[in-house]
């Protein structure tokens, strides 16, 4: 009886999430930033008096641009992104090239829809690509062709991607940076708090620093220094967490007792830290240092300190 009315429950809150709205993930920005290559194909293709070539760079253009915008990140995934187009230039040659045998086209459906469900396991970086590639697959497919030219479709649809994924990239990566470094402020401002408020909860500190580690996720072309200076201080502040917690715990306070505690100047360093790295100016390195030089002086490296 119980298992029965967990049913409906359960179908209830699929159908709530399902519909649900989040306003937050609109974004005219990256939404225009998606689009532009869409028209750019467009253009390009009627300009030079091929229609049909305009309109198939213009669907692999838009189907790489939804494989960053569907409830995807604020930033585009180039691993993502590079996934979904090797999918689509796939799906569409063997849509495309088997279109005329309905029963070897039907065949491969189901290999490549048994293959797609089996990647949404591996989360948002793999039911995209999946998703991508038999959407590819089917409407490529009524537009049967020979193996050469169901190659040039192909090539077509993953150029039209290419330059989605490069524009999208060069020009949504500036505000991602910016977001990355918000995202890893905000998490010294927690630990600030952390330091600062013997009543603060450790459970704010713990989800910006989750939430600065997502952000930082994002892959990049080569390996940006600035990105895996960031990383290195998510790691950091995790570690700085721990240390708090444990300065305020009573074994913590009891090895303190009789010294200067360390959190109120180390409030003062992760304040300074957070507003580095938002805004990496040289004046900001320096309210850094100065306050580094005051936790040293109010705390001095004696035996007490850990």
């Amino acid at each position: 009886m119980n298992g029965g009315r967990s049913v409906p429950a359960a179908v209830l809150r699929a159908v709530h999430e399902a519909l649900r709205f989040d306003r937050s993930r609109v974004s005219a920005r990256a939404g225009l930033v998606a689009a532009i290559p869409v028209a750019g194909m467009l253009a390009l293709g009627t300009a030079i008096g091929q229609p049909v070539a305009a309109v198939t760079l213009a669907a692999g253009a838009m189907l790489g641009g939804v494989a960053w915008r569907a409830a995807g990140p604020d930033y585009p995934p180039a691993g993502t992104m590079a996934a979904a187009l090797l999918g689509l230039g796939t799906a569409t040659v063997a849509g495309s090239a088997t279109g005329r045998y309905p029963w070897l086209h039907l065949t491969l459906l189901i290999v490549l829809c048994l293959g797609a469900g089996l990647l949404v396991s591996i989360g948002r970086r793999g039911g995209v690509p999946g998703t991508q590639s038999i959407i590819a697959y089917v409407v490529f497919g009524r537009f049967p062709q020979p193996l050469g030219q169901a190659l040039t479709l192909a090539g077509l649809v993953v150029g039209g991607g290419l330059v989605q994924a490069a524009f999208s990239t060069l020009v949504g990566l500036p505000p991602a940076w910016r977001l990355q470094r918000q995202a890893v402020a905000d998490a010294y401002r927690r630990l600030a708090a952390l330091a600062g408020g013997p009543q603060v909860s450790s459970v704010p500190a713990a989800g910006a620093l989750d939430e600065a580690e997502s952000k930082l996720t994002a892959p990049t072309l080569l390996g940006d220094p600035a990105l895996m200076t960031l990383s290195s201080l998510v790691e950091e502040g995790r570690r700085i967490r721990l240390e708090l917690i444990a300065l305020r715990t009573p074994a913590g306070s009891t090895a303190q007792s009789g010294t200067v505690t360390p959190t109120g100047p180390a409030a003062s360093v992760l304040s300074a830290v957070a507003a580095a790295v938002e805004d990496p100016r040289r004046g900001a390195q320096g309210a850094v240092e100065a306050a580094a030089r005051a936790l040293d002086r109010d705390w001095p490296a004696d035996g007490n300190r850990h």
